[in-house]
């Protein structure tokens, strides 16, 4: 069985706990099926789709990217350079690839995949800790997240950092507590997670608090107030619907969650028979007239291995059959 990259603390584990019992209630009845493993221990930790529908993994043990195509061609498009690892995806409107990860000098940074399977770095972040999921604004800004997974540190308030692709400078978006972490002594759970934006407003999972954030905007897509949406959810990367609904990996409760943040309603939509055992990411789409369709990409458990045992890291389809929600055309962006 894989270790665990950091200890999680005894009150942690029981808070998980707790927490499975809360969301634990009848699954409804979706078809899944599995479209692509990886040996146990590995890692798939993001997954993003462009406006063709090729979709892109990330997978942190491999330091790999897999590209898989429409038809179902699967290719590892890329790999990290010698010492450098590969986290959160975003795709913007012209269908260009940005990752955060850590480059060889040991740096928080921002990578761009081009389309013949090389990376490049464009931002340097030094004063990061674990940067983690990213999401663009309707006006090509990209924002990336702080996890803050491994710090040593008390620390008060999370962070979101705002990169401008045209120079790689970066500045700082946001800040506050509720994206940092209640105790710097868990170390290996993430603070704020997966970050997503959506008619005016951003998404947020905090792993450690078990919350889901909203953050608001003014008109020129500035930080206006912030909320949580959602308590007892721990919380890995998501995808928002047009209406508004997220579709959330829970990763340790090894699920996938649906929250309607207008009634606060959480409901529990597939789990390990599913294939969800250490769920990290989420892509949403519809083809046609079909119903829509969810993707979920999982580490199998390597990371915070469950009572069955470690398992093979999967992308799952799940159809929401009547469960189906409105999908805008253009692609959803995930990371963990």
């Amino acid at each position: 069985m894989k270790k665990l990259l950091f200890p999680l603390r005894p009150v942690l584990l029981y808070s998980l706990f707790i927490l499975k019992l809360f969301a634990e209630g009848q699954t409804p009845a979706l078809r899944s099926e599995v479209l692509f493993t990886r040996p146990e221990g590995s890692f798939f930790e993001s997954i993003a789709m462009d406006s063709k529908g090729v979709m892109y993994l990330t997978e942190r043990s491999e330091h790999l990217i897999y590209r898989i195509q429409p038809y179902g061609g699967i290719q590892a498009f890329a790999k990290a350079p010698q010492g450098a690892s590969l986290t959160g995806l975003a795709i913007n409107a012209e269908d260009q690839i940005y990752i955060s990860g850590k480059n060889a000098e040991g740096h928080e940074a921002i990578f761009h995949l081009t389309d013949r399977g090389s990376l490049h770095q464009i931002a340097d972040l030094p004063q990061a800790v674990f940067l983690n999921g990213a999401t663009f604004l309707p006006d090509n800004r990209l924002l990336v997240v702080d996890s803050k997974i491994g710090a040593q540190t008390e620390t008060e308030r999370g962070e979101i950092y705002e990169i401008d692709l045209s120079n790689g400078k970066v500045r700082l978006f946001f800040s506050h507590e509720l994206l940092g972490k209640e105790s710097a002594k868990n170390l290996g759970f993430p603070a704020v997670n997966g970050i997503k934006f959506h008619k005016g407003a951003l998404y947020m999972s905090n792993s450690e608090r078990a919350v889901i954030l909203k953050l608001s905007l003014d008109q020129k897509l500035q930080p206006l107030h912030l909320k949580v949406l959602a308590n007892n959810l721990v919380g890995d990367d998501f995808a928002v619907s047009p209406d508004g609904r997220l579709f959330i990996a829970t990763h340790a409760m090894n699920s996938l969650v649906e929250l309607d943040p207008s009634t606060g309603k959480q409901r529990n939509l597939a789990g390990q028979q599913e294939g969800m055992t250490g769920s990290t990411a989420v892509s949403l789409v519809q083809h046609g007239k079909s119903p829509a369709t969810l993707y979920v990409v999982t580490n199998g458990g390597s990371y915070i291995p469950p009572e069955s045992g470690v398992e093979p890291a999967k992308l799952v389809r799940i159809d929401l059959q009547s469960h189906e929600v409105p999908v805008q055309s253009r692609k959803t962006e995930a990371s963990p």
